[in-house]
C-alpha cells in the first residue's frame, strides 16, 4: 500500500483505526524493518563486531560471553549504524543504495527511516 493511500484511508475514515489495526501495522511494519535488518547484516565486515566489541568495553581476552541476548543485538545495531574506524561507510547506507523498492512502498519507507537514524 502506497503512503498516498494510506493517508486518504486516514482522511476518509471519521473514526481511529482500532488497537488491532494499530497492532496489525505496527507488525507488518516490524517485520519489514527485520528483514532489512537481516540482510544489512550481511553486508557488515567480518572484523566489524570486533571493533564494536572493543567500544562496548567486553574484553578481547576472552570469548564473547553475553549476559544477556540484547547485548548482542546492540553490537550488531552499532555495526550497522555505525561506520568501521576509518571509514565513512556505513552497512545501512550501502544496504539503501542497492535496495529496489517502488517509491512510496512500505520497504521503501521503513528503509528511509533506517537509513536516516
Amino acid at each position: 500500500m502506497t503512503v498516498a493511500a494510506r493517508e486518504h484511508e486516514l482522511i476518509s475514515s471519521n473514526k481511529p483505526p482500532s488497537r488491532n489495526q494499530v497492532l496489525a501495522r505496527y507488525r507488518q511494519l516490524r517485520e519489514i524493518g527485520r528483514r532489512h535488518h537481516h540482510e544489512t547484516l550481511g553486508l557488515v565486515a567480518a572484523d566489524a563486531l570486533l571493533h564494536r566489541r572493543a567500544i562496548c568495553a567486553w574484553p578481547m581476552e576472552r570469548p564473547l560471553l553475553l549476559e544477556h541476548m540484547n547485548e548482542l543485538c546492540y553490537a550488531y545495531d552499532l555495526a550497522i549504524y555505525t561506520a568501521p574506524p576509518g571509514t565513512c561507510r556505513r552497512s545501512i547506507v550501502m544496504h539503501a543504495r542497492s535496495a529496489r523498492f517502488a517509491a512510496g512502498s512500505d520497504e521503501a519507507v521503513v528503509l528511509t527511516a533506517m537509513h536516516g537514524s
